[in-house]
């Protein structure tokens, strides 16, 4: 049987970005899933053929906004909230880790243990993906297609970048525009979606339509 494998960003994808998800005391209280994130997760579920893993950069670990226990605490509520829906996600991985790029440019301390190089699992990387795959059994070359759906351009990257199709949600003119040249490059594989249900909808009108 034909197995799909669909990476979800999380923020601003499925949860509405509050500013470093977390970081509050009273984070619970702000989070709140995405406008028609829930219809698109049940769309894609539908489907036994498809997983579905979130994968999130937390860089709010390296800048000292919360610790790892705090992103796996949110990680595993978002995942409750979920299963209380009905949905089960086939995983939930976040990359604690920024690369030296993104140290120098938010003014990081040079001794900041969450800065690596290279940094394989932090988005455009595709170690989180490559993790979930072995958690499930797999390897990401044996799914038959390979999707990655989020709010950035590095979103549409990581889809790329793991031999897949990249779904831009439009969320911002400013990523919508820096998508463009990905689109050009890698013809049938980089698409915009109004959001998350939208991007559902393509991926399910995909596999439909790909050779058997």
């Amino acid at each position: 049987m034909a197995t799909f494998f669909v990476g979800v960003d999380r923020d601003n994808t499925l949860v509405n970005d509050a500013g470093y998800l977390g970081k509050d005391s009273d984070w619970k209280r702000t989070l709140t899933f995405c406008s028609y994130a829930l219809e698109g997760l049940r769309l894609l579920k539908a489907d036994s053929r498809i997983k579905v893993v979130v994968a999130t950069n937390q860089a709010g670990i390296a800048r000292g906004h919360y610790g790892e226990d705090r992103a796996r605490e949110v990680n595993q509520y978002i995942d409750f909230l979920l299963k209380s829906e009905g949905l089960n996600l086939d995983g939930v991985h976040f990359c604690p880790y920024v690369d030296r790029h993104y140290a120098v440019e938010k003014n990081l301390a040079p001794d900041n243990p969450w800065v690596i190089e290279p940094c394989e699992f932090r988005k455009p990387g595709i170690g989180m993906l490559q993790q979930a795959a072995a958690d499930l059994g797999m390897t990401l070359d044996q799914f038959d297609r390979i999707y990655f759906v989020g709010d950035k351009k590095t979103d549409v990257e990581t889809g790329l970048n793991a031999g897949g199709t990249g779904i831009l949600i439009k969320k911002s003119e400013k990523e919508s525009n820096a998508v463009q040249q990905l689109a050009l490059n890698h013809p049938g594989r980089v698409f915009w979606a109004e959001n998350f249900q939208h991007a559902a909808e393509i991926i399910i009108n995909d596999i439909k339509n790909s050779p058997e």
